[in-house]
């Protein structure tokens, strides 16, 4: 059978669909992925308490025994929301995140971590109305419902407003029709008794990184194109005509100044070094603190006073130089679990004084500071 991921993987490459069902332990999951999943989750837990009177279906319960209840369910109480209501026809399986009866049909709502609307949760949202409405539930209404990243979190659990809610359902619509052939282009690939031969391309990253990258490409290269500081059209035009290897482009091909910069380096073998650069950092005045932070970010905000995806940050690391090659460290890093922002503040201040210079990899550090600036007017 299909499933709503399983036709997403599908329309993002139909050599992936393939592997998902015939050769899953090829699947690696990184870290950003494994992080997503996690909030996902999170989310759920918490839209579940926004509908106290809702009635959940457990991933562990049987796929039968779902079908069922949901039948049940939507016969006795259909104003009642439904969290994870299971749906069957054309051989394709689907699970909504919230459905709940109106007066003319069906609400549909898909709940998503993102903060806005992406192509890709329409895809979700018309698969799911096709289904659940091909099995006699006419879906009248779809909403989806992504955070609101203008949302306060006040503590004690209280996460009303959390979510946006945003009617696709015109959107869906334009898309039902196309539905069908996605089905039957999953099936014929499910069909194949090999694994399809489709190279690797910027499909594989889009929407999201496919985890049977590594399966799927070739054996790695000692300077692999995809190194070239902003990528671009150049590194499909170059792998398009077998080129893999940053030594192996043509004199010229490279019109960016710190593309061409990379491949000189790389030919070279000799490290690129601005000629200002010497003269920018003998006019720093001493101390020298060279700072770099470390931030964590909650889909779903675990502090009160914090916003969804606010970068919180936890960690900090200085390399103090006092003089010409003597160097001192501080640091600070919270593992407490409350919120680490004013103590990493006190900290911050108690290393750096009031004299001398910060040196910084990025804007980044200073995007932090005038953001704990802003939290603390004290200090």
């Amino acid at each position: 059978m299909l499933s709503k991921s399983r036709i997403v993987a599908s329309r993002q490459c139909q050599r992936r669909l393939w592997l998902e069902v015939n050769r899953p332990q090829l699947r690696i999951y990184g870290p950003e992925t494994r992080r997503r999943f996690a909030q996902g989750h999170q989310l759920n837990e918490v839209v579940h308490r926004l509908y106290p009177d809702g009635t959940l279906i457990d991933d562990t319960v049987a796929l039968g025994d779902a079908l069922k209840i949901t039948a049940t369910h939507l016969a006795r109480m259909p104003r009642r929301p439904l969290f994870e209501a299971t749906f069957s026809r054309h051989r394709t399986l689907v699970r909504a995140d919230i459905l709940q009866g109106i007066d003319d049909g069906y609400r549909l709502t898909e709940v998503k971590s993102s903060t806005r609307v992406k192509p890709h949760h329409l895809v979700d949202c018309a698969v799911q109305n096709w289904v659940i409405s091909a099995a006699g539930y006419p879906v009248t209404e779809t909403i989806l419902a992504h955070i609101d990243s203008r949302f306060r979190y006040r503590g004690d659990g209280d996460y009303a407003g959390l979510l946006r809610r945003v009617d696709v359902g015109e959107h869906v619509a334009a898309l039902l029709p196309e539905v069908g052939g996605w089905v039957d282009a999953g099936l014929d690939t499910l069909a194949l008794s090999d694994e399809p031969d489709i190279d690797v391309g910027p499909h594989c990253t889009r929407p999201f990184a496919c985890p049977f990258l590594a399966h799927c490409s070739p054996p790695p290269v000692d300077y692999p194109l995809s190194i070239l500081p902003g990528g671009g059209r150049i590194v499909a035009e170059l792998q398009a005509e077998g080129i893999e290897d940053i030594r192996d482009i043509p004199a010229g091909r490279l019109q960016r100044p710190l593309q061409r910069r990379v491949q000189r380096a790389t030919l070279t073998g000799e490290p690129f070094v601005g000629p200002e650069v010497a003269a920018t950092l003998q006019a720093l005045p001493y101390p020298r603190h060279y700072l770099d932070f470390e931030t964590i970010q909650f889909a779903v905000p675990r502090w009160a006073e914090t916003h969804p995806y606010e970068q919180l940050p936890f960690q900090w690391s200085c390399h103090i130089e006092s003089a010409p090659g003597a160097l001192c460290h501080a640091e600070f890093l919270d593992t407490s679990g409350e919120l680490p922002l004013r103590a990493c503040a006190d900290g911050l201040l108690d290393a750096l004084g009031s004299a001398g210079t910060i040196v910084t990899y990025s804007p980044f550090e200073k995007t932090v500071i005038n953001r704990l600036a802003a939290r603390f007017p004290d200090l």
